[in-house]
């Protein structure tokens, strides 16, 4: 292992090592990345892996857009099949967000996204397997899909090394090492290592490690469960789909079963203490919820379920950026739930701001730190947490 680095990333999950290899790619010198346990071990190893633009702010929906471009790059660049399977998504809101789906669906549209409306009534007949009781209004964005998180970290970690950096797993960052205002590296249980910048992008475990360097954030623990159902009917044609009259979420997966979800839980979770499986109440949760929309499954069997933790912020979006209290300390941690479909463009913004010292591609800047001091924060249309 390296002893010094130019850049050190605590982390090596979907962002960190998104952000190691535009890094080496704009020769950013010695990159490191530093993993406790394996790649994408962390929240990445947990994501629905929804690919979607449907967010409440400009700023989110380019970075998807981004992103999709990127994805197509790396599946090149690695030799791969296409990463993202297409498959639209539907939103589905009651009489209380009607109002702000239309006005998201409106900027979506501007920003070329192909997005409309459904009445309750083009969704029955698109889709006449729903009970739509309660329904009010939807909305249909044809360019979602899904991926893979845990395979697109790995594809990325697979090019690191040809880069000429280094990823090391299977030890600790205890500590971010400063000096009068400046980063000097961190302390890891094998020793300490140099570096004159250092990235946290260490989800769940963030918080803790910017402590060290006396440089507390605004990041808590959430808790993302969700289960493998295998349905009594084939779901191949079925969209993706967040329903936000009961915060529930699904959308196919391999085999022909359906992985579904339902709204986070914040808390004061620890990442060290979770199991790694969910529990029957949340079985029981999510179940009842998609059988209240999706009648026939009511009938399917569970498979399989898995649950960790996330970084999360007090408005539900990332922190991006240099922390502007510890020179050489950037930020890249606080997704809420939300983190894999914004990797590839956040991976190459903040090795923009590393390598050329500003934003080129897309300007981050609104994800700052100071935004929470500011009272600059972002707000979403919507008041479930599922859906920003």
């Amino acid at each position: 292992m390296s002893r010094k680095a130019d850049v050190l990333i605590v982390g090596g999950g979907v962002h960190g090592t998104s952000l190691g290899y535009q890094l080496l790619r704009r020769e950013a010198g010695r990159v490191v990345i530093v993993e406790k346990s394996g790649v994408g071990a962390g929240a990445t190893g947990w994501s629905a892996s929804f690919i979607r633009h449907h967010y409440s702010n400009e700023i989110c929906v380019r970075l998807v857009q981004e992103s999709i471009k990127l994805l197509r790059e790396i599946d090149r660049a690695a030799g791969r099949e296409p990463h993202m399977t297409p498959k639209p998504l539907l939103v589905l809101v009651g009489e209380d967000h009607a109002k702000p789906l239309e006005e998201n669906v409106a900027m979506h549209r501007r920003l070329g996204v192909r997005a409309r409306v459904l009445t309750p009534e083009a969704v029955g007949k698109r889709f006449p397997y729903f009970d739509l009781t309660g329904i009010a209004s939807a909305a249909l964005e044809e360019d979602a899909g899904y991926g893979d998180a845990m395979r697109l970290s790995e594809t990325y970690a697979g090019e690191i090394p040809r880069l000429g950096g280094e990823i090391v797993t299977g030890t600790e960052v205890v500590s971010i090492l400063v000096r009068e205002g400046h980063v000097q590296g961190v302390q890891t249980s094998e020793g300490p290592l140099e570096a004159e910048k250092v990235v946290l992008a260490a989800g769940a475990w963030s918080a803790r490690l910017a402590e060290t360097a006396e440089a507390p954030i605004p990041v808590t623990s959430t808790l993302l469960s969700v289960g493998l159902l295998d349905p009594p009917d084939p779901v191949g044609d079925t969209p993706m789909a967040f329903d936000m009259t009961t915060a529930t979420y699904w959308r196919p997966y391999e085999d022909g079963r359906l992985l579904v979800g339902t709204d986070e839980e914040e808390g004061d979770w620890d990442p060290d203490g979770l199991p790694g499986a969910v529990g029957f109440d949340f079985l029981v949760h999510a179940s009842e919820r998609l059988a209240r929309r999706w009648p026939r499954m009511a009938d399917a069997h569970f498979v399989n379920g898995w649950a960790g933790v996330d970084a999360a912020t007090p408005d539900l979006h990332p922190i991006i950026g240099e922390d502007p209290r510890v020179n050489g300390l950037y930020l890249d941690t606080g997704f809420s739930g939300h983190g894999y479909k914004f990797s590839p463009a956040v991976g190459r913004g903040l090795a923009e701001l590393i390598v050329d010292g500003r934003y080129k591609t897309l300007d981050l800047t609104p994800f700052r730190l100071e935004r929470f001091e500011e009272n600059d924060v972002f707000r979403s249309r919507y008041a479930v947490s599922v859906m920003q």
